[in-house]
């Protein structure tokens, strides 16, 4: 492969070169993937610390990515009509987007911070602005491709895998709250395809998978929808004893009993479960109180976690009880 405009190759001449295990067939035959470092492919860019409180959803002329919505709610492959993204307050833009280190496509986006180690790092790639000014804002990192390679819409599924992935939880620093470095980002090591024709092909199957789920997670968020309008339904609301629908079997019965909570169950505070309490290969399952807002539905059949603290000094959860 000659190297690209602007992009230096790292891979010594003779140096094996890196195959993925399934490949389309008609790539099978094609040399193995290139390696690079990350600033061989990617130059970084400035990027501005404006907090939430700076951030509206009304008006403005220049938009802003904060770290949390990478996140929480942004698409690996950001198209800007498909997402809710906020705009900086007038005030904050002191001079025009003309002046600025605006977004362009091809552009990945980086969360430079988080608690949890498993998302430090975590990205997207800009693929449709629609003429949109954008800006990468407060904790992320800005990284711009030097040539044309990556290909438009490969950047972002290739942030996701897992060997760079690995790569990037390596080098990330912190205790309670990780963070990855421009400079260290700038070291990890990237391969892909020489080829941009298997570049798009990659990038195109796992987008259409990416939009199977979106499908999918739609349909799921209609029937959160209609569940949550049946518990406003099948429940006696404030001040009621009989709920608004009932099962015909049940009309006509008495209005359900009102008592304590603390008359029907036994109130316990469970003991603390840290980081470094945790353990996979420890003999007693945990259940962690983030994990009920991560990790969990309503009823929970089989705990995620296990930890190397002794049962005796823990509260064992039965059948039936509930965790609050």
């Amino acid at each position: 492969m000659n190297s690209k405009p602007g992009v230096k190759k790292t891979v010594d001449a003779g140096k094996k070169r890196l195959t993925p295990k399934l490949r389309f067939p008609e790539f099978r035959g094609e040399p193995g993937w290139e390696e690079y470092r990350f600033s061989d492919l990617y130059a970084d860019g400035p990027t501005n610390t404006l907090s939430r409180d700076k951030l509206n959803y009304e008006a403005g002329n220049v938009r802003n990515i904060h770290y949390g919505d990478i996140h929480t709610r942004f698409q690996t492959l950001f198209d800007i009509a498909k997402e809710v993204v906020p705009f900086a307050n007038p005030s904050e833009i002191t001079h025009g987007p003309e002046s600025m280190c605006l977004c362009a496509e091809g552009d990945m986006i980086f969360a430079d911070a988080s608690e949890d180690l498993e998302d430090v790092g975590k990205s997207i790639e800009i693929v449709a602005l629609h003429g949109e000014s954008l800006l990468s804002g407060t904790h992320t990192l800005f990284a711009r491709r030097k040539g044309s390679s990556p290909v438009l819409g490969f950047g972002g599924h290739l942030f996701r895998s897992e060997r760079i992935r690995k790569q990037i939880r390596k080098e990330a620093q912190g205790a309670k709250v990780y963070q990855i470095s421009a400079k260290r980002l700038a070291g990890i090591n990237v391969c892909l395809p020489s080829s941009p024709a298997e570049q798009r092909r990659i990038a195109d199957c796992l987008s259409s998978l990416d939009e199977l789920t979106a499908a999918h997670a739609q349909k799921l968020d209609s029937l959160r929808a209609y569940k949550k309008g049946l518990l406003q339904q099948l429940f006696p609301r404030e001040g009621e004893t009989v709920p608004r629908l009932r099962f015909p079997e049940f009309q006509g019965k008495p209005g359900w009993e009102t008592t304590k909570l603390g008359e029907r169950a036994a109130i316990l505070k469970g003991r603390g479960i840290s980081k470094a309490d945790l353990d996979p290969t420890g003999a007693q399952a945990c259940i962690r109180y983030g994990e009920l807002y991560t990790r969990y539905a309503e009823i929970i059949r089989e705990a995620v976690s296990r930890t190397k603290v002794p049962a005796t000094e823990l509260f064992l959860s039965k059948p039936g009880d509930v965790i609050i």
